[in-house]
């Protein structure tokens, strides 16, 4: 029996060796192993139909509310990126075609002043593409179709259109357009806007816009003699002083006339009552101005008033009150401009 022996003894062995290597194996720390992110979480899709958005959130015990958080955080990315393309579209040097230069003096400002929010695009029409749990966090990809957005920029626009015809009905042609500087200057803000909107919804229809209807033309063509016509006189106590001087600039600088104090032949008038407070400290000039600021009409009736405040810093007492001047006026004639081409 000895060849018996002889021959076991390899096969002990070898059944030895192999489970020293499956306790050694077994005994031996194991890689933690995650699953590869999907590649749409660094790179979401890009096409021609949809707008994606990607969300992520901390898994917690509550699936449900894991996955709400993420699709937030999701349809915030979407509305951050509509956020960034009419941002884009606001920066832009648009040239204003059929318009006269001042005209286009008038709604390039405007176009720098009116905001024109996404807010007309709810992103409740998104909808869930993927979602992916990770070790940690949850990721959900969502879409928004192009045409909602598509659609919801053509009722904002149409709905323009219509204000913009309320104010061709009101307009009397018959009657002085220097007359109806109130019901005519709104028009300018309502063509601005509409041309931002039509602007970012080229960008999503592939050029196709909502062209101006005929009224509108109309409307934009007074609009260019009104500006032409409108003179605004400014008024600092009476006098052609340094602030009246600066606020005319501004105003000149954004299309409007300002003119010097001659009532007969202006139809508006802007009256000042500045203040004027100084200090010096460490060899620099501190000048502050105050102002009381009232628009009236050629009568003298109220329309409207404002108060505004400024601060200038120089070496020199001169160059601080310029500075100061310069900028109360920048201000207050933002606040006039915005005014006069708001629905009142």
């Amino acid at each position: 029996m000895n060849w018996l022996k002889v021959a076991t003894q390899p096969f002990i062995k070898t059944v030895l060796l192999s489970f020293t290597v499956l306790i050694v194996a077994c005994s031996s720390p194991q890689k933690n192993l995650e699953p590869p992110l999907p590649s749409w979480v660094a790179q979401p899709p890009i096409d021609d139909i949809y707008i994606y958005g990607v969300g992520s959130a901390l898994i917690t015990d509550d699936m449900a509310s894991t996955f709400d958080l993420a699709i937030k955080q999701a349809k915030l990315d979407i509305a951050n990126q509509l956020r960034v393309t009419v941002q884009g579209i606001n920066a832009q040097h648009t040239q204003v075609n059929r318009l006269d230069t001042q005209q286009e003096q008038v709604m390039q400002t405007l176009s720098q002043l009116i905001r024109v929010e996404t807010s007309p695009i709810t992103l409740e029409s998104t909808e869930t593409e993927q979602r992916f749990l990770h070790t940690k966090y949850a990721y959900v990809l969502q879409k928004l179709d192009r045409q909602h957005i598509i659609s919801q920029l053509k009722r904002t626009i149409s709905k323009i259109d219509n204000d913009i015809q309320d104010i061709d009905d009101a307009m009397e042609y018959e009657q002085a357009l220097t007359d109806q500087w109130d019901t005519l200057l709104p028009a300018l803000s309502l063509l601005t806007e509409r041309r931002k909107l039509n602007d970012t919804l080229s960008l999503y229809s592939r050029g196709r816009t909502v062209e101006l209807p005929p009224y509108a033309f109309k409307v934009q063509a007074k609009t260019a003699q009104l500006i032409r016509a409108l003179r605004i006189a400014i008024d600092e106590k009476g006098f052609n002083n340094e602030l009246s001087l600066a606020v005319s600039s501004a105003l000149s600088k954004k299309g409007l006339t300002p003119t010097i104090v001659n009532y007969a032949d202006n139809h508006l008038s802007l009256f000042l009552t500045p203040h004027y407070e100084y200090k010096t400290q460490q060899q620099r000039h501190y000048a502050f101005v105050t102002t009381s600021a009232s628009l009236r009409k050629y009568d003298q009736t109220p329309l409207a008033s404002w108060s505004a405040s400024a601060r200038g810093i120089s070496s020199s007492k001169e160059q601080a009150v310029i500075i100061a001047n310069q900028q109360l006026a920048n201000s207050l004639a933002d606040s006039i401009f915005l005014w006069l081409t708001n629905t009142q």
